[in-house]
């Protein structure tokens, strides 16, 4: 029997009609709906949009050209406006020392580029990107080769990517899918859990493009990555399962790095929205018996000083050792930490105070404990910022 295309969309009108409800509802509350443009600012809109039919980007000098001509001289004004079309999609504009100069006017000739990139046969299960590849892997004429390192940052930049050196670059959503030969003592590691109830795939995957640097020999695989923080000697697991990452941390400061590691990937979670995350901790002696980090935090709240475990009742645990796990208490740990997150957070361009403190700030907002309850970080990071 032949259904008719009008027969197949029907059933979604009712879904359409109430999305079409909420969305009227809801651009009132939009910022930039409620703003008034000057005449200028849509003269200049019109010209790029023009321009966009003939070409894919442009200059910065051309955009500035552009806005003098329809009379915006002032660059805190061309600055606010090319931010403004950035936030409207019609240009893609940053303001990276690498990629401020040219903006891309055609955003699909960007989208285009990083699809073939990632798509390509010669980077599939390993995920090895060499600099003299990216010809033959894009069109000459639609994709000059001036413009190569332009693509290649910008993929630095959303965390698809990261250097190995000058000539080379690795993307882990390409990693082997399998998991190496390694040695790791599972025997004497902290074990934490982070459970989503959506976990999307792009968070491991800007996790290991942020903390790269501290891959050990070469071990990654699409799912799973070893870590060394190699001046104190501690080592972590970090794998991702279905909805979990789940961290295992051995070594002599393993409370530290995993303070870093859950820093790096709550300031990755935040940029997400709506995001349901469950801590839990394994304890010490059955890592695989866990307990909801925020559940010990109240009882600690409550006046409680033991957890009594559900699942082994001979056994209790002191709550105060199971959440200085993962709370380390004191300022000189705290500054250490500090230090490393500082380096890897300049790796993404992060460089000012202001920004650094804003990270921090929002992190730690978002999990008071992770530094130690009495702990004023902000003052921490502006005293490491002056050394």
């Amino acid at each position: 029997m032949k259904v008719s295309k009008y027969f197949t969309i029907h059933p979604f009108i009712p879904l359409i009609r109430c999305t079409y409800s909420a969305i009227q509802n809801s651009l009132p509350a939009i910022e930039l709906l409620n703003t008034i443009f000057p005449a200028t600012w849509f003269k200049v809109k019109t010209a790029i949009t023009e321009q966009a039919e003939k070409t894919n980007f442009t200059s910065y000098e051309h955009y500035v050209d552009i806005c003098q001509a329809n009379g915006i001289s002032k660059e805190s004004e061309q600055n606010t406006l090319i931010n403004f079309l950035h936030d409207l999609g019609i240009v893609n504009h940053f303001q990276d020392r690498w990629l401020r100069e040219t903006n891309v006017i055609n955003p699909q000739w960007l989208t285009e580029a990083v699809y073939t990139i990632i798509n390509a046969p010669q980077l599939a299960g390993n995920g090895k990107l060499h600099r003299e590849l990216m010809p033959s892997l894009l069109d000459s004429d639609t994709y000059p080769v001036r413009k190569h390192d332009y693509i290649i940052e910008l993929m630095k930049k959303f965390e698809l990517c990261y250097a190995l050196n000058d000539n080379e670059y690795l993307l882990p959503d390409l990693f082997p899918t399998q998991e190496p030969d390694f040695e790791f003592d599972a025997e004497h590691t902290l074990h934490f859990i982070l459970e989503y109830d959506f976990l999307p795939k792009s968070i491991f995957t800007r996790f290991i493009v942020r903390m790269h640097r501290d891959i050990l020999d070469n071990t990654y695989w699409r799912n799973g990555v070893l870590l060394s923080d190699r001046a104190s000697d501690t080592s972590a697991l970090v794998e991702t399962d279905s909805n979990r990452l789940i961290l295992q941390i051995t070594g002599p400061q393993k409370r530290e790095y995993l303070a870093i590691l859950l820093f790096i990937l709550k300031d990755i979670n935040r940029s997400f929205n709506n995001l349901n995350i469950t801590e839990k901790i394994g304890l010490p002696d059955n890592p695989y018996l866990t307990v909801n980090h925020a559940y010990l935090l109240k009882l600690a709240q409550d006046g409680q000083s033991k957890y009594l475990p559900p699942e082994q009742s001979e056994k209790s645990y002191n709550i105060k050792d199971l959440l200085g796990i993962v709370a380390p208490p004191s300022e000189t740990e705290t500054m250490q930490m500090l230090q490393k997150i500082l380096s890897i957070l300049e790796t993404q361009g992060i460089e000012q105070e202001k920004d650094l403190l804003d990270h921090v700030s929002e992190v730690v907002k978002l999990n008071p404990g992770m530094f130690g309850m009495s702990i004023d970080v902000n003052a921490l990071v502006k005293k490491l910022w002056k050394k």
